[in-house]
């Protein structure tokens, strides 16, 4: 029984919940054996007894557990599956019940079918129109209101059918026009994912209905809701060569209309924005890092860069990394100091202490910079390759070459030991190979200046290369 799928659903459950499963397994209406209440306590009281102390080895094997409950009977295991097969049903009635309970919409759907089933026709049109009432009232747009909307108008549709009153149209426009909104609103959603996940991962989709959505949408978008406005531009902008005003339109409309979304919703549509200005940063097009840093500023200011009042350490970093680019130092410093509180416990020191030293080393304060790094705990693989680069930038604008060598050389051996960093290897090897190179250029020879330069221009796989195109020039 240890590894049947009764006792591994079982183990999911908290206190709290046990406990009312046990009142729904008693309740007659749900269950009528009292073997399966038998079978379910005697699992509840093991299973607590596993989190408190431990159990003994063969608490949960089937024919120890029949003689515990019929002590006077001859184990069968056919009766032994049985019972586990109905308190099984008992309890996925009990799940699939909780998540009833979570969603009273569904609850007042249901009652409205069954006053259409019992042609209790008053009770019907009363909860029909205070559902209608409070759908109008609901601020917030998803492919779940939409779909609310659409159940809504298909029972007044069959509601009226059933009056068999050949003068009273049963509502289609309103039923087709709602049906539209829940199909678009997903269809639009699940494609910027499709989309997202392609560029990511290089997946190929087959999307036969996209070409007449499109062509539909071009001519009539502005006739949705703000839901499939949104969504429509954001599929422009994955989808389009020529999408700058795709762009420029998406943003315009999600910053409009963004309090009618979710907190989920938004981050989400935020984030394929802040994709596309990373595309296209990293297509050499570098007007778009003010506006990668103003989707940032929005997110921040409306506080959807907080999950659960927490910001992620990769979010805290790539903020700091596009302010400094701009040479924003007291907005970055004022962020730094106010959010790291808001980091994981676990990763705030760390991150604190590597924003304050890229701060540092923009402000050229290279002394600060070396005793900020020295200080971190290198416990995470993609923070000890920023900070080891960091470094390496640091002791090379101090120019202590002999502190350099020594921290190239193993710096190399790391990256060589380290078997999980995929395609970083080549870039942070290629850094190191060019810094070496550069240190070994003489002084004033311009041909060679030259030479290294157009190596650094035609090597794609590189970390740092603007820097090491700056110090090349300026040597």
């Amino acid at each position: 029984m240890q590894k049947s799928k009764l006792v591994a659903v079982l183990k999911e459950l908290s206190d709290k919940e046990l406990n009312r499963l046990e009142q729904f397994v008693q309740s007659p209406f749900h269950n009528q054996h009292e073997e399966v209440i038998a079978l379910f306590q005697y699992l509840k009281k093991e299973l607590k007894h596993k989190k408190k102390r431990g159990r003994q080895e063969n608490a949960l094997d089937k024919q120890f557990i029949f003689q515990q409950l019929f002590p006077k009977k001859k184990y069968t295991d056919l009766r032994v599956r049985h019972l586990m097969s109905l308190l099984l049903k008992v309890v996925e009635a009990f799940l699939a019940y909780q998540i009833y309970e979570t969603q009273p919409q569904q609850t007042q759907l249901y009652l409205l079918e069954a006053y259409q089933q019992k042609q209790l026709n008053k009770h019907f049109q009363s909860n029909l129109k205070n559902l209608q009432k409070a759908q109008q009232n609901q601020s917030i747009l998803n492919p779940q209101h939409f779909y609310w909307q659409y159940q809504l108008e298909k029972n007044h549709s069959h509601f009226l059918e059933n009056q068999h009153q050949r003068h009273i149209e049963p509502n289609l426009q309103a039923l087709n026009d709602s049906l539209n909104h829940f199909y678009l609103a997903n269809k639009l959603k699940y494609y910027c994912g499709m989309f997202n996940y392609q560029q990511m991962i290089h997946i190929k989709y087959e999307l036969p209905l996209l070409a007449p959505i499109s062509q539909h949408l071009q001519q009539h978008w502005q006739q949705y809701s703000p839901f499939i406005q949104v969504y429509y531009h954001a599929l422009l902008i994955l989808t389009k060569v020529d999408n700058e005003t795709h762009f420029r339109q998406f943003k315009e409309l999600l910053q409009r209309f963004q309090a009618q979304f979710s907190e989920k919703e938004c981050r989400n549509l935020y984030v394929l924005a802040r994709n596309y200005c990373i595309k296209r940063l990293n297509q050499g097009n570098s007007q778009f890092i003010q506006a990668l840093f103003d989707l940032y500023k929005a997110e921040i200011e409306r506080g959807s860069i907080l999950n659960d009042n927490i910001l992620p350490p990769l979010m805290y970093k790539n903020i700091v990394a596009v302010a400094l680019s701009l040479k924003k130092y007291d907005w970055v410093a004022d962020f730094i100091d106010e959010y790291k509180v808001k980091l994981p416990i676990e990763y705030a020191e760390n991150s604190y202490a590597f924003a304050l030293a890229r701060l540092h080393f923009e402000q050229k304060k290279y002394d600060k910079v070396v005793l900020l790094l020295n200080q971190l705990a290198y416990d995470e693989l993609f923070l000890s390759l920023d900070a080891k680069r960091l470094l390496l930038k640091t002791y090379y604008e101090l120019s202590e070459d002999e502190a350099l060598y020594s921290l190239m050389d193993s710096f190399r051996a790391f990256i060589k030991r380290r078997e999980n960093i995929a395609y970083h290897r080549t870039h942070y090897l290629n850094l190191i190979k060019f810094v070496h190179q550069l240190l070994r250029l003489p002084f004033k020879d311009e041909d060679k200046q030259k030479k290294l330069q157009a190596q650094i221009e035609a090597t794609d796989e590189l970390v740092e290369k603007d820097w090491l195109l700056e110090k090349v020039k300026d040597y």
